[in-house]
């Protein structure tokens, strides 16, 4: 039996190449994600920091209750 032109068994068979891209395109898609996720924390945590900033300036200017 052939499977996309590879033999099904052979000495050194280990699995198709399809499986080692597989497992190779997840982890890249974890990093992706783990990129992502932290750009989007990175993010929020700089608007609360220049948030806070403003809302002290305007605190000492008399600009609040």
């Amino acid at each position: 039996m052939v499977l996309l032109c590879l033999p099904r068994q052979s000495a050194d068979w280990r699995g198709l190449s399809l499986m080692r891209a597989l497992t190779l395109f997840r982890i890249v898609w974890v990093r992706r994600l783990g990129w992502l996720v932290a750009l989007w924390v990175g993010s929020v945590v700089a608007l609360a920091a220049v948030a806070m900033l403003f809302r002290t300036v305007m605190s000492l200017a008399g600009l609040t209750r």
